[in-house]
């Protein structure tokens, strides 16, 4: 069985940039989306502050990096590496599903205490939705480790699910900045963004 798994993986050898590159290019994504705030924040003194939405931030960049690590082992065959590096992103993957709703469920939360009842009907739950398609092609790859062709596609779908989601939530801040000239702001009213 461990000749046939190593078999597929040179056979599949070609495929080697693709997932080596997803990872990075969802790495250069959110480091050209998130830095420019964080950096603004963090120079301004203006820090969240919940200690909670850090956390989230630091095991999505663990997630980042162990998903290149993941496809870089598996591409150039350290495949027991790989293996004992997965055991443990099993727990991580997890730990995300669990940060993501925590996070956002705290932002609706810290709206309603706030007072801004408004603001909390129209908080945005689509990272909850997200956070619900990543472990269901997550947990399918977990079922499917031992399947390697499989495997690499949903971990793939669910890296996948995971870009669609940060692309729509970067390009809403966006349109939020541009709409409002001003960061961290909501949008108020029915005008059209193009003007």
């Amino acid at each position: 069985m461990k000749l046939l798994y190593r078999k597929s993986i040179a056979r599949h050898a070609a495929t080697r940039p693709t997932y080596i590159g997803a990872g990075f290019l969802m790495a250069v994504i959110a480091v050209l989306g998130f830095a420019p705030e964080s950096i603004r924040q963090l120079l301004s003194h203006n820090l969240p502050p919940h200690l909670i939405v850090h956390f989230h931030a630091l095991t999505y960049v663990g997630w980042l990096v162990l998903f290149i690590l993941q496809a870089s082992l598996a591409a150039f065959g350290k495949i027991d590496t790989h293996k004992k590096i997965g055991n443990f992103l099993i727990f991580y993957g997890a730990l995300m599903f669990i940060l993501g709703i925590a996070v956002t469920l705290n932002r609706y939360v810290y709206m309603v205490r706030s007072g801004d009842i408004e603001a909390a009907r129209r908080v945005n739950l689509a990272p909850i939705v997200d956070m619900l398609a990543f472990p269901l092609f997550f947990g399918a790859a977990v079922l499917t480790r031992h399947q390697p062709e499989l495997h690499k596609r949903l971990m793939l779908t669910a890296f996948v699910v995971s870009i669609v989601f940060l692309g729509c939530y970067l390009t809403y801040h966006y349109a939020l900045h541009k709409y409002t000239g001003e960061h961290g702001k909501k949008f108020v009213g029915t005008h059209s963004l193009s003007r």
